[in-house]
């Protein structure tokens, strides 16, 4: 979008205008990139197809080359209030003063990693060593990806063995808790097995992923729908009328589902399903072709599901 701009605002002598002054709500890697475009569109244009790589990285986990991988790591790991080599420096600062830090320490960092993918490696290597291990698992055959393109939806099957720690350093929250990009990654689950998101993301082609691992299942709406990316996304659908279902074929409380409105969202078991995968999977792809658009940007317009009455079943 700031390209975009940058393009339509170009004087005369065929320079983009920079910005006289700049701000931003967050200090991920979209955003910093987007301020370096802005006060630096010239610099920033030698770099597009990096900058807008790194961005897709930070907040969609997905890209298909190391270094852009390797720089939105490196932010997430400056923005992480575990992690980050400045978190001492940030931590009587008021919010909007940690911002202004933030990106003033990531803009650097940035173009460090655009002139050399090795730089910073103290910011990226736990990550990067996580989704190697993660790629492993791909490479050793134990993931299987079935894509069903009508609903824009892959199904992923993890051998019930895989099982990813991340490296001493990391917690399985990490991308949660990061700050960095929209703060919408769902926690690990028993499903995804502990593998990167990014494996996942590359590996798959709908926006819409159901994880499957030894009777655990997840289902994700990707934050691609959420910010309505144009060209290659599915809509969303409610899916809490779904685990409400789900619940009542198990006898239990298995499933719980997150709202449409949430940039992750989705479905999840909390404890081994009974169901099996013809089972779930037939319920999600009839909500998915049968239910009401239930997300767009300007309005959550999905409607609000609460615990049934006593006594209630599902028709």
């Amino acid at each position: 979008m700031v390209f975009h701009h940058l393009d339509d605002h170009v004087e005369d002598e065929g320079r983009s205008t920079a910005a006289e002054a700049v701000t931003c709500d967050h200090a991920g890697v979209d955003a910093i990139a987007s301020v370096l475009a802005l006060t630096d569109p010239e610099r920033a244009d030698t770099l597009r197809r990096f900058l807008i790589e790194a961005a897709a990285a930070g907040d969609y986990l997905t890209a298909r080359d190391r270094q852009p991988a390797r720089a939105a790591m490196a932010i997430r790991t400056l923005t992480d209030p575990h992690r980050s080599p400045i978190g001492a420096e940030l931590a009587d600062l008021s919010a909007t003063d940690q911002l202004d830090a933030l990106v003033a320490r990531g803009i650097p960092i940035l173009l460090g990693m655009a002139a050399d993918a090795e730089r910073h490696r103290d910011l990226w290597i736990l990550e990067d060593q996580h989704l190697r291990a993660s790629e492993g698992a791909f490479e050793r055959g134990d993931v299987r990806v079935v894509e069903h393109p009508i609903d824009h939806l892959s199904v992923v099957t993890l051998a019930p063995h895989v099982a990813i720690e991340p490296p001493e350093g990391l917690t399985a929250d990490y991308l949660v808790r990061s700050g960095s990009g929209h703060g919408g990654h769902w926690p690990t689950t028993p499903a995804d097995g502990g593998l990167h998101p990014m494996v996942f993301n590359r590996a798959s082609r709908g926006t819409r992923q159901l994880l499957v691992r030894d009777r655990h299942y997840r289902y994700v709406d990707r934050p691609e729908s959420w910010f309505q990316y144009p060209g290659r996304v599915a809509t969303r659908v409610d899916l809490r009328p779904i685990a409400l279902d789900l619940n009542f074929l198990e006898g239990s409380e298995v499933w719980s589902a997150t709202p449409p409105s949430i940039p992750v969202a989705g479905l999840a078991t909390t404890e081994p399903s009974t169901l099996d995968l013809d089972t779930v999977l037939n319920l999600i792809v009839r909500q998915l072709r049968t239910a009401p658009v239930a997300w767009s940007p300007e309005a959550d317009t999905g409607p609000s599901i609460g615990a049934p009455p006593s006594g209630w079943t599902r028709g």
